[in-house]
C-alpha cells in the first residue's frame, strides 16, 4: 500500500512516466504488497527555485510506506532514488533543463484502508 507522489515542474514532459512507476513498483514489490500501491504525478506550471533560476526544474518523489526498520527504509530510499535519477537524467538533457531529483521516504504512522 505504498504511496508514490512525484512532484514536477510541468516543463519536464515525458510520455514514459508509467515506465518509471512500473520499475519503482517492481522495486517496492521486494518489500511489500504492491497491489494496493497508489502512484500519482503532481505537475505545477509555476515554481520558484532559488533566485533567477528560470531553467531549473523541480523533481521530487515522496514515498510513503508503513514503518520498517531504519536500515530497510534507507535501502528502499536509495534504490528508489537510483531509479528516479536514472529516469530523469535523460529528460533533463533532452529539454536542456537543470535539476537534481530529490526523494523523501515518509513513514505512515496512522493509516487506515
Amino acid at each position: 500500500m505504498p504511496h508514490l507522489i512525484l512532484t514536477l515542474s510541468n516543463s519536464l514532459k515525458s510520455e514514459d512516466w508509467d515506465v518509471f512507476f512500473d520499475e519503482t513498483h517492481r522495486l517496492l514489490s521486494d518489500y511489500t504488497d504492491i497491489n494496493s500501491c497508489k502512484s500519482r504525478i503532481a505537475e505545477f506550471s509555476f515554481m520558484s527555485l532559488g533566485i533567477n533560476q528560470k531553467d531549473r526544474v523541480l523533481i521530487h518523489l515522496e514515498l510513503a510506506i508503513l514503518p520498517r526498520p531504519p536500515e530497510l527504509v534507507q535501502e528502499i530510499g536509495q534504490r528508489a532514488y537510483e531509479i528516479l535519477e536514472k529516469f530523469t537524467a535523460p529528460l533533463l538533457k533532452k529539454h536542456q533543463l537543470v535539476g537534481k531529483p530529490t526523494l523523501e521516504v515518509r513513514l505512515l504512522q496512522n493509516y487506515w484502508h
